[in-house]
């Protein structure tokens, strides 16, 4: 039946009918690379991506097949590589991160994709400045090019108003009248408030990119995304900058040369003004530790 379904591209009814297959038998091929046809179809890739390499994780046997059925989902997903000693791990609010269950070597390619979101402006101000606002409308404009934005950027921060503070959400809604008016997006104000968040906390300078913005921040990061052109299309690569340990969460930094070199106060207070969040990575901890020693 699942297969049926599959044909029929009725990939919600398949999916259901598959997992109830997996809880007999988790170890079952077929229901394995159908339940992944069935998130490709409905445009799920992060799932897909996450399901197949917690089960490549658990169950040596299947590896192979695994592989295969990975390989199959790269071309719909927009990936040239994804690296297959990780996985993609939920924290208890769902939200996702990478985690290495291998060593991994320095330089090693973790995933390389397209830029599903490309940036044609960048900003020479701050974000809530009118030209902000002009960045931002370009932002969407480019998005209401993509196919179901809302799906596109499900597993993205921020995936709910309250992961955001409640001003930030109120100041960037500001925009959705004259983004709607111009764009026609079908989407209620909330949701293109959401999606504008989306877009301020995950953007790279190349675009926007599906896993690589996956990864969380740290201020001793041991991965690093590096921008190529090939074919008039962008592909953002993630890899190793040093040797990763089995169980380390791979990390990226989310500013660049001259923030890094801030103190601690400094760069938490950036992370926090435009990323919403109190750094707590062992170098903030570490400082902050070293600075309170001092003043005491």
């Amino acid at each position: 039946m699942a297969e049926v379904y599959l044909r029929q591209q009725r990939f919600k009814e398949s999916a259901d009918v598959i997992q109830r297959a997996l809880e007999l038998d988790p170890t079952n091929a077929k229901a394995i690379g159908r339940k992944a046809r069935a998130l490709t179809g409905m445009q799920q890739y992060v799932k897909a991506v996450e399901f197949l390499l917690a089960m490549h994780k658990d169950s040596p046997s299947l590896q192979p097949e695994i592989s295969a059925f990975i390989d199959d989902l790269l071309r719909p997903a927009k990936l040239q590589h994804i690296n297959l000693n990780i996985l993609l791990e939920r924290d208890d609010a769902s939200n996702l991160k990478v985690r290495a269950v291998r060593p991994m070597k320095a330089d090693s390619a973790i995933f390389n994709e397209e830029v599903i979101v490309p940036v044609a402006y960048q900003p020479g101000g701050a974000d809530e400045s009118v030209e902000g606002s002009v960045y931002f409308f370009h932002l969407m404009q480019a998005l209401s090019r993509v196919d179901n934005p809302s799906r596109l950027m499900a597993d993205l921060f921020p995936r709910r108003a309250s992961d955001v503070p409640a001003e930030q959400f109120k100041l960037h809604r500001l925009f959705v009248d004259d983004i709607q008016q111009h764009t026609k997006l079908p989407l209620d104000h909330d949701e293109i408030t959401r999606l504008l968040l989306v877009l301020k906390t995950n953007i790279f300078s190349s675009g926007l990119s599906r896993f690589c913005s996956l990864l969380n921040h740290s201020c001793c990061e041991n991965s690093e995304k590096v921008i190529n052109e090939e074919r008039g299309k962008t592909y953002s690569k993630l890899r190793t900058m040093r040797d990763v340990q089995d169980g380390e969460e791979l990390t990226i930094s989310y500013f660049d040369h001259d923030i890094s070199m801030d103190g601690v106060k400094g760069r938490r207070k950036y992370l926090r003004d435009h990323y919403f969040f109190h750094c707590e990575c062992p170098r903030c901890v570490s400082e902050s530790l070293a600075s309170s020693s001092s003043s005491s």
